[in-house]
């Protein structure tokens, strides 16, 4: 009886390790990269499924962020908040609120002398999709080279603490 007793101990302790640490060995963590372009080029199935961007096209552009990785998925990629891997299946998909969006996410940098009208509309077409939202534009000057169309339930909103956030055409 006593051997049954320490046997049948021994198994449920041995179970209880194996359901507390199986779960800790499978788990993957966030990895780093410094822009979106260095994110798609990395086999998403041997780094991690969480990843952090420093930046879209340069660290610390105002287009980095949160993201994490969807192998099964094939959902359409807006440059902005849903990403292809280069030669992978599945999807990189951005952790943010879908009504509050930064225009940097989808290209826009102020000050860089670049056309900025396509990356702006996309955003605004982002937040529509959602059936409203708002849109986010870093303070400085953006360059138009074609008007921008804000659909309903969108608003266009310049950088906190800026006196105006200057669009040119």
């Amino acid at each position: 009886r006593w051997c049954l007793e320490t046997i049948l101990m021994r198994q449920l302790l041995a179970i209880a390790l194996l359901l507390t640490c199986l779960p800790a060995f499978g788990q993957r963590y966030t990895q780093a990269f410094a822009t979106i372009t260095d994110l798609l080029a990395s086999n998403p199935r041997t780094v991690n499924t969480n990843a952090v961007v420093l930046g879209r096209d340069s660290a610390n552009d105002g287009g980095g962020g949160n993201f994490y990785y969807n192998a099964t998925s094939s959902a359409t990629t807006n440059k902005g908040t849903i990403f292809k891997p280069n030669s992978y299946s599945g999807r990189w998909f951005r952790v943010a609120d879908p009504f509050e969006v930064n225009a940097a996410w989808f290209g826009a940098i102020p000050d860089d002398g670049l056309d900025d009208s396509v990356a702006i509309q996309a955003a605004m077409d982002y937040c529509y999709s959602q059936k409203r939202g708002t849109v986010h534009l870093n303070g400085g000057l953006y360059h138009l080279n074609s008007s921008l169309y804000a659909p309903h339930r969108v608003n266009l909103v310049g950088a906190h603490g800026w006196k105006f956030t200057e669009l040119a055409s």
